[in-house]
């Protein structure tokens, strides 16, 4: 049991753990000390920036990193592989959040979905999604689709749509990037704000 956080105020979000025993945490930190280990982005980019920190079993940091353009942003799900990557989601507040091969490069007050490597020193890929979008909620099959699900946060919300079950716009979405983010695999409006997603051996949502 351990604290995690610097001398301003620190949220923790979400919470996911491996096979390996290791714990991912992601939120939110308005502090400059956060403590940073093996980081990807060693420096406070905005006034709040997403974290990402990787714990073994033991409850050392693998790595710890900010994650952030300098408009600020908030990590909201987290999810793990069972070969150590992590998927991390929530709201990027600026054009210059950190991408790697995004589907979405324009941002309009956009959701963010990044992958790590095992080590948390490179990015897989990092996308925006979406316009005036909030990802809540972050899951990875084995195949290493990535199902994200969220809500809608301003005016002329979209998300892209893929073969939807919804094509209208509603309140909430559910989407499928396939692995390392190459493409949409599956994405639809669904009625409601969507808080949590889960993902089955089948891929059944």
């Amino acid at each position: 049991s351990t604290y995690l956080g610097g001398t301003q105020q620190d949220f923790g979000a979400a919470i996911a753990v491996d096979r390996s025993g290791d714990a991912y945490v992601t939120g939110t930190t308005y502090s400059a000390n956060f403590p940073t280990v093996a980081a990807f982005q060693s420096a406070l980019a905005g006034t709040s920036d997403a974290y990402v920190t990787k714990l073994n079993s033991s409850g050392t940091p693998i790595y710890s990193t900010f994650l952030s353009g300098s408009g600020g942003s908030s990590g909201l799900g987290i999810a793990a592989d069972n070969v150590g990557n992590a998927y991390v989601t929530g709201v990027a507040g600026s054009s210059n959040f950190p991408l790697f091969k995004p589907i979405q490069s324009t941002w309009q007050s956009s959701a963010f979905v990044s992958e790590f490597n095992p080590a948390g020193l490179a990015l897989v890929y990092s996308t925006f999604f979406g316009n005036f979008t909030s990802t809540n909620s972050i899951a990875v099959e084995s195949s290493g689709q990535t199902y994200v699900a969220g809500r809608f946060v301003g005016s002329a919300p979209s998300v892209p749509t893929v073969s939807p079950i919804e094509s209208s716009l509603d309140s909430g979405f559910i989407s499928v990037l396939g692995s390392a983010g190459a493409s949409i695999v599956f994405s639809t409006y669904i009625s409601g704000p969507v808080s949590s997603v889960a993902v089955d051996s089948g891929g059944n949502i």
